[in-house]
């Protein structure tokens, strides 16, 4: 009976040590598999986490070096506007200085003897002394062309004169307004081309 009895304890020990070792094997496989989806679901947080900060870096570069891009040509812009009033009030200032006496008169005597050929001309001058200016003029033209030329002054005129046939509305204009306007459109484009040059020049450095 004893033998039995043992035999029964021995048993059921040994069932027990078994079913407790099967227990513990499935937890401990139960806990490496929740482990490893843990493990699993973190890396693809985290590379989610790395791919939305890579976006974001790249959008805010892009956006940096899109404003970089802006304030530059802006600063271009601002550049080539003030080079072009820059050349325009110095191209004004030399024109007042280049349109004295002495060069009216040699404008005026050119045009009386190639345009006007003899018809009788007024002459509108504006900022100079026009008895001086009239002198001159009279000193160059041939006697038959001093009869037909009148020279006024105009205080209203800028700078230069225009000149016309009597009792014809059409006036030719050579004041420092119409002259800085015109020549102007010159330097205006060949100052933008300058500064394109330099600025593609930079750019391929």
């Amino acid at each position: 009976m004893e033998i039995k009895l043992e035999n029964l304890i021995k048993k059921i020990q040994e069932e027990g040590v078994s079913t407790a070792e099967k227990k513990s094997a499935e937890i401990l496989e139960n806990a490496q598999k929740e482990s490893e989806k843990l493990r699993k679901q973190a890396e693809e947080e985290a590379e989610k986490i790395r791919e939305a900060a890579k976006k974001d870096a790249e959008h805010t570069k892009a956006n940096a070096e899109a404003a970089i891009r802006q304030a530059a040509r802006d600063t271009l812009l601002s550049l080539k506007k003030e080079i072009r009033s820059l050349f325009d009030r110095l191209l004004k200032q030399k024109i007042d200085e280049t349109l004295d006496e002495n060069f009216l008169k040699e404008l005026i005597v050119k045009l009386v003897d190639t345009w006007a050929k003899g018809k009788e001309i007024s002459v509108l001058v504006g900022k100079i002394d026009v008895d001086k200016l009239t002198s001159l003029v009279m000193k160059e033209l041939k006697s038959e062309a001093k009869k037909g030329i009148n020279i006024k002054l105009d205080k209203k005129l800028p700078h230069g004169f225009r000149i016309g046939l009597k009792g014809s509305d059409l006036m030719y204009d050579f004041t420092d307004e119409t002259l800085v306007e015109s020549l102007s459109i010159f330097l205006s484009s060949t100052v933008a081309e300058l500064l394109q040059e330099k600025s593609s020049k930079k750019t391929d450095k």
